[in-house]
C-alpha cells in the first residue's frame, strides 16, 4: 500500500516562518534595544540583507540562469525594482558614515548640538526651560522638531536615564553629548555574533534542499569592515 502524501500547506508553512523569524530575532532584537539601536537601523539592515544573498546566492536564481536579474531579487523580496536597484550599490549599514541614529532620544540629542538655534554664543548647547510660551525656545519644542509625537517627557526620561541630561528646577541642561544607551564590550559583541552565525549556518544547511537531496553549505562568516 502507497504512503499518503499529503499537499503542502502554505498557510502553514508561512506561519512557521514567521515564528522561525519571530523566535530567532527576538533575543537579537532584545540585544539591540538594550544598546539603543532602533528599528528604522535594524530596517536598513534587513533590507540590504535580503537584496544581497537574493543577489549572491546561487540557489535564488531563476531556471537555467548562470547570473541574477534584479527584477528577479524584486519579485522574490517584495521590494520595489528602484529600490533593488539602490540597495545593490549601496554600501553595508554598518559601513555607512552617513547613516543617522534613528532612535528618538538620540535624534533631539543631536539636534539640541548641533542646531544653532539651540546653541549659544560659546557654540555649547543651550539650557532650556522645559515648557515655554508659544514660539519660545524651550525642551518641549526641541521635542517636537526633532522625535515628531514622541511626548517630552518620555524623551526627558531616557536622556537623564543615560547621562546625557540633567533637569534642575525646571531647566533642563546637556551633560553629556553623547547618547549611549549602554556601554558596548565590542570583543563580546563580535565573539557572540560568531558563535550565533555558526549555529545559524548549521541550522540552514539542516534546511536547505535542492532536488530533494540536503545541500551543504560553507560555515558562515561575520565580515568585518576590513574584509
Amino acid at each position: 500500500m502507497e504512503a499518503v502524501v499529503k499537499p503542502a500547506d502554505a498557510g502553514a508553512m508561512r506561519r512557521t516562518l514567521l515564528l522561525f523569524a519571530e523566535t530567532v530575532l527576538r533575543p537579537i532584537v532584545r540585544i539591540l534595544l538594550r544598546y539603543g539601536l532602533s528599528y528604522p537601523e535594524f530596517n536598513q539592515v534587513a533590507r540590504k540583507l535580503y537584496v544581497d544573498v537574493a543577489m549572491k546566492e546561487p540557489e535564488f536564481r531563476g531556471l537555467r540562469r548562470k547570473r541574477q536579474y534584479k527584477s528577479r531579487v524584486a519579485c522574490l523580496t517584495g521590494l520595489s525594482r528602484e529600490e533593488v536597484l539602490r540597495l545593490v550599490g549601496a554600501a553595508r549599514p554598518s559601513e555607512d558614515e552617513t547613516l543617522r541614529s534613528s532612535n528618538r532620544a538620540a535624534r533631539v540629542l543631536e539636534g539640541w548640538i548641533t542646531d544653532p538655534r539651540y546653541r549659544g554664543p560659546n557654540d555649547t548647547p543651550l539650557p532650556l526651560p522645559f515648557r515655554a510660551a508659544d514660539g519660545a525656545r524651550s525642551f518641549c519644542e526641541l521635542v517636537h522638531e526633532y522625535s515628531g509625537d514622541i511626548p517630552p517627557r518620555a524623551v526627558l526620561d531616557e536622556l537623564t536615564r543615560v547621562g546625557s541630561c540633567r533637569s534642575i528646577n525646571d531647566e533642563v541642561r546637556v551633560v553629556d553629548p553623547q547618547y549611549v544607551a549602554q556601554v558596548l564590550d565590542i570583543d563580546a559583541v563580535t565573539s557572540s555574533a560568531l558563535r550565533i552565525a555558526s549555529n545559524l549556518a548549521a541550522a540552514d544547511a539542516a534546511l536547505s534542499v535542492v532536488d530533494g537531496r540536503s545541500e551543504r553549505r560553507r560555515p558562515l562568516q561575520l565580515h568585518s569592515h576590513t574584509s
